[in-house]
């Protein structure tokens, strides 16, 4: 899965687009937070914009309460089936710029914070969603975006058992216009050395 990540200033390595004034590098973006993504606008062209992490959901417990929940990830294998994500896959695809990303796997006995991306790379696109959410508490329209998930290769398996689904350059276009070749992009990376994992102490090359 992917719960927080990194976004930098250097978008060298990521095709050109206006990035939106409102964009501050962030060593720890989280849930909630606005970032950039990239859509096409009407006529095509790629466009940056701000949204707020997570898509944002409400619906009526056994209590009786409101259940309020922020689907920040959408499992990939279950995108045209899901209720919460189906609308968005059929029309509302984005690209998620980041950095790196961070899991928390067990490593010797001990929760620990890893920082995975791939090498050679300041900037990449992973597959997301974006729709417009309604706010749970003021029913405000609120520009939101959620980030794909796949079954990891074995590199990244070893972080965690769901990995975002990392697009490589040549897919970028095709994952935005939400055609039907977009669902077999839905899958593992095939390249196992593409990515660096950096654990506390032992920084893997990039």
């Amino acid at each position: 899965m992917c719960g927080r990540y990194q976004l930098e200033d250097d978008w060298s390595d990521f095709p050109e687009f206006h990035v939106p004034e409102e964009f501050l590098p962030n060593d720890d973006v989280r849930p909630t937070e606005a970032v950039p993504i990239v859509r096409l606008d009407a006529n095509g062209q790629w466009i940056g914009e701000m949204r707020r992490w997570g898509f944002l959901r409400t619906w009526p417990g056994p209590s009786g309460k409101w259940v309020k929940k922020q689907l920040i990830n959408a499992v990939g294998e279950e995108l045209q089936t899901k209720r919460s994500f189906k609308a968005a896959f059929g029309r509302s695809h984005c690209l998620v710029p980041m950095s790196a990303w961070y899991e928390w796997p067990v490593i010797e006995g001990k929760k620990t914070r890893v920082r995975i991306g791939l090498k050679g790379r300041k900037m990449f696109g992973v597959a997301g969603l974006y729709e417009t959410s309604k706010h749970p508490d003021t029913g405000e329209p609120v520009a939101t975006f959620t980030v794909v998930t796949v079954p990891p290769n074995e590199i990244l398996g070893s972080a965690h058992d769901r990995a975002p689904l990392v697009l490589l350059d040549r897919d970028y276009q095709g994952w935005l216009e939400a055609g039907p070749t977009s669902q077999s992009l839905i899958t593992s990376h095939p390249d196992n050395d593409a990515f660096f994992v950096e654990t506390p102490g032992r920084l893997a090359e990039r």
